[in-house]
């Protein structure tokens, strides 16, 4: 008798985490820029580059109580640039971690967490085959979710820490100019995207 009661106490508790569990898919558009940053000879420059990608993937939310929750994610992220006239793009698989906290019964969610990207491709392609840019972009994510019925309204900026550079491009670059060269780029990313309740309450 004692080990239904045990059985029927972990299968209820089961049931009851299930309950907190939902999950989805997303999609929607970037708005991405890129910042390079060259020191050389003791002076600095910055420049900017922007464009518009697309984010494509999907979602689970687990409540850990009536306001917070902790929502993974895996998105394929397409970061695109005019560089100079140039278009550029990287695809990144993005593993964001968002806690969130609801108002109104949850209907609005203020969210954040990091995000793990590991680039797939590059377009030109030699970015990513020559090894000119590094194969993880660590960034953090700050953004707000709307919530009715079943779908969701997501903004969410995710702003690049780490330099995705590899040492063989500036070590090419210095080759070039004959002086010790310092390059810096970082990707930042404006998403927004309409996503759909698959399961879950």
């Amino acid at each position: 008798m004692k080990k239904i009661v045990l059985t029927i106490t972990a299968l209820g508790m089961a049931i009851v985490s299930f309950a907190q569990l939902s999950g989805g898919i997303k999609g929607g558009v970037n708005l991405s820029s890129q910042k390079w940053k060259i020191e050389l000879m003791g002076t600095s420059v910055s420049q900017k580059y922007d464009g518009v990608g697309f984010n494509i993937g999907g979602y689970l939310n687990y409540a850990v109580n009536e306001a917070f929750a902790v929502q993974p994610e895996l998105v394929l992220n397409s970061l695109k640039f005019d560089v100079e006239g140039e278009n550029v793009s990287l695809n990144y698989l993005s593993l964001p971690v968002m806690i969130g906290y609801g108002f109104d019964a949850n209907k609005l969610i203020l969210q954040a967490g990091p995000q793990l990207g590991v680039l797939l491709s590059t377009d030109p392609s030699e970015f990513r085959d020559d090894n000119y840019y590094k194969g993880i972009d660590f960034s953090f994510a700050l953004g707000a979710q709307v919530n009715f019925a079943k779908f969701n309204i997501t903004v969410r900026y995710a702003i690049g820490l780490s330099n995705i550079v590899e040492d063989k491009l500036s070590d090419e670059l210095e080759l070039a100019l004959g002086a010790p060269v310092d390059l810096s780029i970082k990707n930042s990313n404006l998403q927004f995207s309409i996503g759909y309740k698959l399961f879950g309450e």
